[in-house]
């Protein structure tokens, strides 16, 4: 099993990840490049790798697009999954857990309570038509893994385009998964 991470280190040099592996660290200059060359409190990250470039003498060097496969599909099927995943993950825990569904306002999808009250746990769902069993997280998704650990569940649902869909169910995935950061490109327009 896979879990990729798509961060807010997208446009980092490689260099830059590989020396300073703190996410926090990384965050931390990030934050503190931008108040000194007058961006606010936020710095777009094509402008940070352009900094940390000048800064730590490094080449410059775009990062190649990464294309997953679930993005290479009709969006309108990759909805149709989603919500299939979805409901498949609320039936499932609905049998013992109040559910809701929160993937409009908050970085995961379901709010699952247990329903004595009090037990909390944050779940992602992530919905495949075939048999592919990893995930990806965006970044944002990433922190609320990273800070609920325990609390937080995966669920990858697969095979539904079939009439019997499975699903594997994660706690704390970036503990229990192979995480590999992936790097994407973002563009600056002005």
């Amino acid at each position: 099993m896979a879990l990729t991470v798509l961060g807010s280190t997208e446009r980092l040099p490689i260099e830059l990840s590989t020396y300073q592996n703190s996410l926090s660290m990384i965050l931390s200059l990030q934050s503190k490049l931008a108040i000194k060359y007058g961006f606010g409190e936020a710095l777009d990250n094509h402008w940070f790798n352009l900094f940390c470039a000048e800064i730590f003498e490094w080449k410059y060097k775009p990062i190649q697009i990464y294309t997953s496969r679930a993005r290479q599909i009709d969006p309108k099927k990759r909805k149709q999954i989603e919500i299939a995943a979805m409901e498949y993950v609320i039936a499932k825990e609905s049998i013992k857990r109040k559910c809701t569904d929160v993937s409009a306002s908050e970085s995961f999808d379901i709010l699952s309570e247990d329903v004595s009250g009090g037990n909390l746990e944050y779940i992602e769902v992530k919905g495949h038509a075939g048999d592919n069993r990893t995930a990806e997280l965006t970044y944002k998704e990433y922190l609320v893994a990273l800070r609920e650990r325990q609390r937080y569940i995966l669920y990858i649902v697969y095979n539904l385009d079939t009439n019997s869909p499975q699903h594997l169910r994660i706690i704390d995935p970036l503990s229990n998964m192979d995480v590999k950061e992936k790097f994407t490109p973002r563009y600056f327009l002005k």
